[in-house]
């Protein structure tokens, strides 16, 4: 298979991995092409696609299909890592939370001792020892 005169880069790079039987470098060459078009509008991706499929004529559909499937799983696990990082980003935020409303339940739970200590103490009778049965071991003196 002879490469245009004319074409240059990509093209030649792709001709001459199908003339030489080579799908798994087509298929490389697409994807590595195809990730660099990310930032730009789909408009333009899609003609650039087309066009890159229209100059693999050569290709047999059974090999067409293969990179059609490659692109298609591409897309497919581009979606599910968006969600994954959207949930990740959601389970931080509730763990965030849930760590911020334990101190603060801590932090109620401490000054209802205290109140109650105060209150006992006021009546004039001793401190129940309240805040030493509800303190985990590391927090009792």
């Amino acid at each position: 298979m002879a490469v245009p005169e004319q074409s240059g880069g990509l093209w030649s790079i792709v001709y001459a991995s199908v003339g030489g039987g080579m799908i798994p470098a087509v298929v490389s060459v697409f994807l590595r092409w195809r990730r660099n078009l990310g930032e730009q509008s789909k408009d333009v991706r899609d003609r650039r696609e087309k066009a890159l499929v229209d100059g693999l004529g050569d290709l047999s559909s059974g090999q067409r299909q293969y990179i059609d499937r490659l692109t298609t799983d591409r897309d497919e696990c581009e979606r599910r890592l968006e969600a994954l990082e959207r949930e990740l980003s959601l389970a931080r935020d509730w763990r965030w939370r849930t760590e911020l409303w334990g101190r603060d339940m801590r932090h109620a739970a401490g000054n209802a001792r205290q109140v109650v200590n105060a209150m006992e103490q006021a009546a004039g009778k001793p401190a129940t020892g309240f805040e030493r049965l509800d303190d985990p071991p590391e927090e009792r003196s």
